[in-house]
C-alpha cells in the first residue's frame, strides 16, 4: 500500500461500497415512506415504521443471491493477493506493512463470508452479519493506529484522520445495528464509508503525488493544507449524499404504487407484493433496540 495505486484500490473499494450502500438505503427508505403513505396509525396511536436497515443489500435483478457478500470477497482477495505478490524481494516476503495491508482485506473477505452465510439462512446469534463488519472496521483502526512509527509529521497526520474515519465507521455500524427502524445510522455507516474512500485516495496523492511536485511532509504549513482538504472531504460527502438523496426521493415519488411495491418485493425477496405485504417486508412492528 506504500504506493498511489495501494492507496486508490482501498480508497476505490470503499466508495463502491460506500456508493452502493447509499443508494440502497435511500432508495429502500424512500419506497418505505411510499408504502406507509396513507396508512392507519396503530392502535396505540404510533405509524407504521417504514424503513428496516440489514447489513448487506440484495440486487433487485437477482434477490436470491448474495452477490454483496460474493463482491466483498473477490474484491478483498484481490487486494490481499496485490500485497502479497508486491511484498516479496529476491523471493523473501520483507514488506512487512504489506502484512497488516493483507490481515485488513482478510478480515473484510470474512465480512463477506458471514453476509453470504446469513443470508442462506445460517443458525447462529442474531446480527453475526454486523458484528463482523465490526471487526472488521476494528481490525483495520487498530492496524493504523500501530502503521505510524518512524513517519514524518504530514505522514502522521493524514493517516491519523484516516484513522478517526474508520473508527466512526465501527460505531456507525454498530449504532445501526442497534436500531435497525432508523435511517440515520444506516446513513452515517454510508458517510463514513464514503469518507475513508475519498480520503484513502487523497492520502496516496499526498504521499505518492504522481504527477506534480511532492508536499513536504515536515512543513507545518503543509500539514494546515492537509487538515483543510480533509474538511473539505467531510463537506464534499455531506453535499454528495444530500444531492443523491434528493434525486432518488424524486425518482420514487414518480414511480405508480404498483412500482413501488414490485420494487419492494424485488428486494424482499418476493415476485409480487400487497400494501400489507410490503409493510410486512419492512419490518413494521415495535422497534428494536
Amino acid at each position: 500500500m506504500g504506493t498511489f495505486l495501494g492507496h486508490v484500490l482501498p480508497g476505490s473499494f470503499f466508495i463502491l461500497y460506500a456508493s452502493w450502500l447509499m443508494f440502497h438505503v435511500f432508495t429502500k427508505y424512500f419506497l418505505g415512506q411510499r408504502a406507509v403513505a396513507g396508512t392507519t396509525t396503530r392502535e396505540n396511536g404510533s405509524s407504521p415504521t417504514a424503513y428496516k436497515s440489514t447489513c448487506a443489500h440484495v440486487f433487485p435483478c437477482c434477490p436470491r443471491i448474495p452477490l454483496e457478500g460474493v463482491f466483498k470477497i473477490v474484491l478483498t482477495l484481490i487486494g490481499f493477493l496485490g500485497e502479497l505478490i508486491t511484498g516479496f524481494e529476491d523471493g523473501v516476503f520483507v514488506h512487512y506493512g504489506n502484512a497488516q495491508h493483507m490481515t485488513m482485506y482478510s478480515f473484510f473477505g470474512m465480512s463477506g463470508a458471514f453476509d453470504i452465510l446469513v443470508f442462506r439462512g445460517l443458525r447462529a446469534p442474531p446480527n453475526l452479519d454486523y458484528i463482523t463488519l465490526i471487526i472488521a472496521f476494528a481490525i483495520e483502526a487498530l492496524l493504523f493506529g500501530y502503521h505510524l512509527h518512524g513517519r514524518t509529521p504530514l505522514d502522521i497526520q493524514v493517516h491519523m484522520f484516516m484513522l478517526y474515519a474508520i473508527i466512526f465507521c465501527a460505531v456507525a455500524t454498530a449504532i445501526e445495528m442497534m436500531y435497525k427502524r432508523k435511517v440515520l445510522p444506516a446513513l452515517m455507516r454510508v458517510y463514513f464509508v464514503m469518507l475513508q474512500g475519498t480520503w484513502f485516495i487523497q492520502v496516496g496523492s499526498i504521499l505518492y503525488m504522481p504527477l506534480t511536485t511532492p508536499w513536504d511532509e515536515n512543513s507545518h504549513t503543509h500539514m494546515m493544507l492537509a487538515t483543510v482538504l480533509f474538511c473539505c472531504h467531510i463537506g464534499g460527502v455531506f453535499l454528495l449524499m444530500a444531492s443523491v438523496g434528493w434525486i432518488l426521493s424524486r425518482r420514487v415519488k414518480k414511480m405508480l404504487s404498483t412500482s413501488v411495491y414490485c420494487q419492494l418485493g424485488r428486494r424482499t425477496d418476493k415476485s409480487k407484493m400487497t400494501q400489507a405485504e410490503a409493510l410486512d417486508a419492512l419490518g413494521d412492528s415495535e422497534e428494536e433496540v
